[in-house]
């Protein structure tokens, strides 16, 4: 299922809100959006779903999929949107872990543009968790 441009979620949106096929549609295409990090259709669909957390059959959220693909600014927007960096998917892997394990992956080719933005995305997650742990410490 192609990604959706802004104006076409707000087309589909503006229908039966009430419909729960809608809003599993609406968080199926954050999180296809979030795996190619395409901020437009990220952040309009931030707005329309009620759960930025929502999560796919291996429990996987937009922020996993932001994560583990390198996606930079995603992962700023879907964390300012309160997606939870402590959730696990079916394999017990946070965003976090994700990024790791993805920039791990490629640490032979640190010329990647990839293992530079798994690099961002990872000082990304340690700062919101750092500033969380000092938020609850407070």
């Amino acid at each position: 299922m192609p990604v959706k441009s802004s104006a076409e979620i707000d087309e589909a949106s503006s229908g039966d809100e009430g419909s729960s096929t809608d809003e599993a549609t609406l968080e199926f295409q954050l999180r296809v959006a979030a795996v190619s990090g395409k901020m437009e259709q990220i952040t309009a669909l931030i707005e329309r779903v009620s759960d930025v957390n929502a999560m796919d059959e291996q429990r996987a959220t937009a922020l996993h999929m932001a994560a583990a693909n390198g996606h930079v600014e995603a992962t700023k927007a879907l964390l300012e949107a309160k997606a939870d960096p402590s959730l696990e998917t079916s394999s017990n892997n946070t965003a976090l872990k994700l990024a790791t394990k993805a920039k791990e992956h490629i640490k032979s080719s640190p010329n990647n543009p990839k293992f530079v933005n798994l690099s961002g995305v990872i000082n990304v997650l340690n700062t919101h968790a750092k500033k969380a742990k000092t938020t609850k410490n407070r």
